[in-house]
């Protein structure tokens, strides 16, 4: 008699119940690094806006009064890409507010300086199902 090789069927149906518990552990984690992976545009974003308002301040006496994404944009050129949820820019004399969205998940980033000239970095879930890149405390 002729030995017959190759797999029966119950063994392909094991070595496919395998690979299917294994994907179904490894994509959600997949999922939630392309989740911070956005977050981190946002946060490169509003640090780079930073940068341009601190620059739009030195051009102009030490305020960030009129400070504008416009303004920014033209000292930065980079950030006209920002992402789809924008840069929102709040600015008085002695303060200011950036602020950019993490699509799809809503998240937000905000870098905030106060006329006492501390800034603090906040983070704002926006309805997400998880923390993102948005560390405990809404700080980053």
């Amino acid at each position: 008699m002729r030995s017959e090789k190759g797999f029966t069927l119950v063994e392909l149906l094991v070595v496919i119940l395998i690979i299917g518990i294994l994907a179904a552990i490894a994509v959600p984690f997949f999922i939630s690094q392309r989740g911070k992976a956005t977050d981190a545009g946002a946060k490169t974003v509003v640090h780079t806006a930073q940068t341009a308002i601190e620059t739009y301040a030195d051009d102009h006496d030490g305020s960030y009064a009129g400070a504008d994404a416009g303004a920014l944009t033209t000292l930065e050129p980079t950030l006209g890409d920002t992402p789809p949820g924008g840069l929102s820019v709040v600015s008085d004399p002695n303060t200011y507010s950036l602020t950019v969205t993490s699509e799809p998940s809503g998240r937000t980033f905000t870098v905030a300086r106060a006329a006492s000239g501390s800034t603090s970095h906040t983070c704002a879930l926006n309805g997400a199902t998880d923390r993102g890149g948005c560390g405990s405390g809404n700080v980053w």
